[in-house]
């Protein structure tokens, strides 16, 4: 019966077709997502996908100022503790983090005011992330007087509710 016993060039085969298909499909996935919330933003808006969300990822963010240090976040909490701070924690290799930004940015124009965005870097302010314990990316943090929510996903709908949940006095 030695001619069931797999070989270890087939072993070696079979994990590398393993390896391939997960790569595959994650791609495949954060493909459909980039198509679902770009749809999502069409239905929504009832107009085409403006040009700078068109590029895959949003490029910088126009609406979003980054943090680059914990102090810097420190100060700016300090500043102002009654208003509502959210903390987009990211990283430029998080595909989720890339299809859900352009609609963030959006977001932090149409709530200009109301709710203070921020986005921190994970790889570029690892302090930060730390502090802040963050393992998964896209995180959210809601700071209103103390941290009042933490969420790790790309779902809008739950983030816009919570916004407002949050901005009632």
């Amino acid at each position: 019966f030695d001619f069931l016993k797999p070989s270890y060039l087939q072993m070696l085969r079979l994990a590398l077709f393993l390896a391939i298909s997960i790569c595959s499909l994650s791609f495949i996935i954060d493909i459909e997502n980039t198509i679902a919330l770009r749809s999502f933003y069409e239905r929504k808006s009832n107009e085409k996908l403006p040009k700078f969300l068109a590029i895959r990822g949003g490029g910088e963010s126009l609406n979003i100022p980054s943090i680059e240090t914990l102090d810097d976040l420190n100060q700016i909490l300090k500043n102002a503790p009654f208003q509502l701070k959210i903390l987009y924690f990211t990283a430029s290799w998080c595909g989720p983090c890339r299809s859900i930004s352009p609609f963030l940015d959006e977001l932090a124009k149409d709530l200009d005011g109301k709710v203070n965005f921020y986005k921190i870097d994970v790889d570029e302010n690892a302090e930060t992330a730390s502090e802040y314990d963050i393992t998964q990316m896209p995180t959210f943090v809601f700071i209103k007087e103390g941290e009042v929510l933490r969420f790790s996903g790309t779902d809008l709908e739950f983030l816009k509710k919570n916004i407002e949940k949050y901005l009632q006095p």
